[in-house]
C-alpha cells in the first residue's frame, strides 16, 4: 500500500497518523516451512544482506507477515548511507556489518497472522492485531513498533524528530483495508531550507586549477553539491572568485529523537 503526496499537516476524524522513517520499505514475512523473508518494495531479497533481521523472522513461532522500515540507528540519527552500503554484503561481510551497525525493522502494519489474512480489516483492527503479537511474543529489537495516533496535537510534537531522520508523515484512514499497490495513505514531508556558501581548493595554492569561496565579487556560482567548477585566476587584493548562495533542502529543526525499539503511541 502506497501513499500520495499532500502539501498540509491535517489529521481528519477516524484517521491516524505515524512518522515515515529514513530507510528502505520492506515486507517481513515468515512461513512455517519456508526460509524468512525480507523483500524491497521492488521485490528485491534482502534477507542475506541483513542477516540479523532475518535471524529475528526466523524466531517467530508461526507464520507472519509485517510491512515496515529497515533502518540503522548511528547515535542519535538515522544512517541512510549505512543502510544502502550493506545492500551487496554476504556471509560474513554482512554479519560483521550487522554487529558494526545493526539494523531495525520497523513495523506499522500486519498483514497475515498464524494462517489468517487481515488485508480485508480495517487499520484499527490490523493496527490492534499488530500491538498484541508484539506484546504477547516480546518482541524487543530489532523489532520496533512504529508510533502511531490519533491525536494531532501529539503528531504534531513529532515534527521536531526531522533532525535525526524522520522524513515526514504518512495519514491512514482507521476504518480502510489494506490494498497492495493502492496510494488510498497520504504523505506530508517535512522540509525545511537552508542558505549556505561551499568553499574548496585542489592543487598547491600557487598555481590552483579549481577555486570556491566566498568573496564580494561574484563570479562563478557552485550551484551543485558535490561539483568541481573551473575558476578564473585570482586578481591581487581580492580573496577569489566568488560563489553564490545556493537554497537546498535541509531536515527541519528539533531535539527529541523517537526511541529505537520503543513501543510509540497508539490510537487504537
Amino acid at each position: 500500500m502506497l501513499a500520495a503526496s499532500v502539501e498540509t499537516f491535517t489529521l481528519p476524524p477516524r484517521w491516524f497518523a505515524a512518522p515515515k522513517f529514513d530507510g528502505f520499505r520492506a515486507i517481513a514475512a515468515r512461513r512455517v516451512d519456508g526460509p524468512p523473508i525480507l523483500r524491497s518494495r521492488s521485490g528485491s531479497d534482502l534477507s542475506a544482506a541483513f542477516p540479523e533481521i532475518s535471524d529475528a523472522i526466523r524466531q517467530l513461532p508461526y507464520s507472519v507477515v509485517h510491512d515496515g522500515e529497515l533502518i540503522i540507528w548511528d547515535e542519535n540519527r538515522l544512517a541512510f548511507e549505512w543502510l544502502t552500503q550493506r545492500l551487496h554484503r554476504r556471509g560474513a561481510a554482512a554479519r560483521q556489518a550487522g554487529i558494526r551497525a545493526p539494523a531495525h525493522y520497523v513495523t506499522f502494519d500486519l498483514l497475515h497472522v498464524d494462517g489468517s489474512s487481515l488485508l480485508a480489516r480495517p487499520y484499527t483492527e490490523r493496527r490492534l492485531a499488530l500491538e498484541t503479537l508484539l506484546r504477547r511474543e516480546d518482541l524487543v529489537a530489532p523489532w520496533t513498533l512504529c508510533p502511531s495516533t490519533d491525536d494531532i496535537e501529539v503528531a504534531r510534537s513529532w515534527l521536531t524528530w526531522s533532525v535525526v531522520g524522520v522524513e515526514g508523515y504518512v495519514f491512514k484512514d482507521g476504518g480502510q483495508n489494506y490494498r497492495p499497490g493502492a496510494r488510498s495513505w497520504r504523505k506530508y514531508r517535512v522540509r525545511d531550507t537552508q542558505e549556505f556558501v561551499a568553499g574548496a581548493v585542489t592543487g598547491p595554492p600557487a598555481a590552483h586549477g579549481l577555486y570556491c569561496s566566498a568573496g564580494t565579487t561574484p563570479r562563478t556560482a557552485c550551484n551543485t553539491r558535490g561539483a568541481r567548477h573551473p575558476c578564473p585566476p585570482r586578481r591581487p587584493g581580492t580573496p577569489g572568485p566568488s560563489c553564490v548562495r545556493r537554497r537546498t533542502s535541509t531536515p527541519g529543526p528539533g531535539t527529541r529523537s523517537p526511541p529505537a525499539g520503543g513501543r510509540g503511541t497508539s490510537g487504537t
